[in-house]
């Protein structure tokens, strides 16, 4: 099954990949794919900002009828986003039974979160979120809405129809929880979980257990990431980092966060992870060759010539680029983690002795 990310124009390419960097970075059955595909305004009248201010929305009953308000922020009704969907399904021939999610930072005339069609179209508003949630960025709540609405719509929920029992107004921490107020979807992040009925959906509407199992892991690492962020007191744990099949670098104590580093800061922080007593900085050319093959297999497209130039650059004990690059990780590291939190996962030592990584061995799973 895959789940399909689009945006509407106004929001970037560097949120959608955040947000989809965040999903792919659990695997299982929900494969995640990500489009960068511009929509046309000349397509879509609606997507233009200078709407008339009588604009009157489409809906079956007067009571979800409402009128275009400029101080709004030019919100569009939900077939209007659904038709965003329709396109991208019919241009990129997309499946039935395969999701297409539209996130926007462009309010909807309910001023819903989001909402999943019958047709697996659904959309996200990612605009606002740091009115109510925390000063990071909001990719944990968007992608939460992302699997939210997929369970819901496997469940067959439908959220327009009004109460039943999978739809909570009364919050309790449920990934089903209605949540009107957009204060109260911090209690869904911070519990991740699915309440007793729900789950009983869950197993009457046989949704096979790999997918219900993807859903968990993704909600506690959301849930993981969002407790890290807003700096919460919890019992300490010992950190690990691992590989995965995409070669990245992954923390899973934190909602399998991601060291993301250009590749030849990779390597040399690889080569360090595999070696736990230590380098000394004038012993780095020992390595060359276990560096060359670490930087080629994490840089497949990269010429033999620039692998031997970027590794001996990297390893000439007098030019100080051994340094330069590892200042350059730590800061990227101490930026991710914080102070406190990075300790373990810093390249430290003292000139003329061996530097190391902190991490314990048996909790690395590096496999070069």
């Amino acid at each position: 099954m895959k789940i399909h990310l689009i945006r509407s124009p106004e929001y970037s390419t560097e949120d959608l990949t955040k947000v989809y960097e965040l999903l792919n970075s659990f695997k299982g059955p929900m494969k995640f794919e990500m489009n960068d595909h511009v929509f046309d305004k000349k397509d879509f009248y609606f997507l233009n900002y200078d709407l008339y201010p009588h604009h009157n929305f489409k809906f079956d009953s007067d009571k979800k009828k409402k009128t275009f308000i400029k101080e709004l922020g030019y919100p569009l009704s939900f077939e209007e986003l659904f038709s965003l969907c329709d396109s991208f399904r019919k241009r990129f021939r997309i499946r039935k039974n395969d999701f297409v999610v539209l996130i926007t930072n462009r309010f909807n005339s309910l001023n819903w979160f989001s909402h999943c069609n019958a047709d697996k179209n659904a959309f996200i508003h990612a605009a606002e979120w740091e009115k109510f949630y925390i000063k990071a960025h909001h990719k944990h709540p968007v992608a939460y809405q992302v699997i939210e609405n997929v369970l819901q719509n496997l469940m067959e929920v439908e959220s327009l129809e009004g109460y039943n029992e999978y739809v909570h107004y009364h919050v309790r921490g449920c990934i089903n929880d209605f949540c009107k107020d957009k204060r109260e979807v911090i209690l869904k992040l911070r519990t991740a979980d699915i309440c007793g009925s729900c789950f009983k959906r869950i197993e009457e509407k046989k949704i096979p257990f790999d997918i219900t199992d993807q859903v968990f892991q993704i909600l506690e690492g959301l849930r993981t990431q969002f407790l890290f962020n807003k700096k919460v007191n919890r019992v300490s744990i010992p950190y690990s980092i691992y590989i995965d099949e995409d070669n990245k670098l992954l923390i899973p104590q934190l909602g399998n966060m991601e060291l993301k580093l250009e590749p030849i800061l990779s390597t040399l922080y690889i080569l360090f992870l595999l070696n736990p007593e230590g380098i000394k900085a004038i012993d780095l050319s020992k390595h060359n060759s276990k560096l060359k093959y670490i930087y080629k297999f994490l840089n497949p497209n990269v010429i033999p010539e620039q692998v031997r130039t970027s590794i001996n650059e990297l390893t000439d004990y007098e030019n100080g680029s051994f340094s330069q690059k590892k200042a350059k990780i730590n800061r990227k590291i101490k930026s991710l983690l914080g102070d406190t939190r990075a300790q373990d996962f810093l390249i430290s030592g003292r000139p003329g002795q061996p530097f190391r990584i902190n991490l314990q061995l048996e909790n690395m799973d590096i496999n070069f």
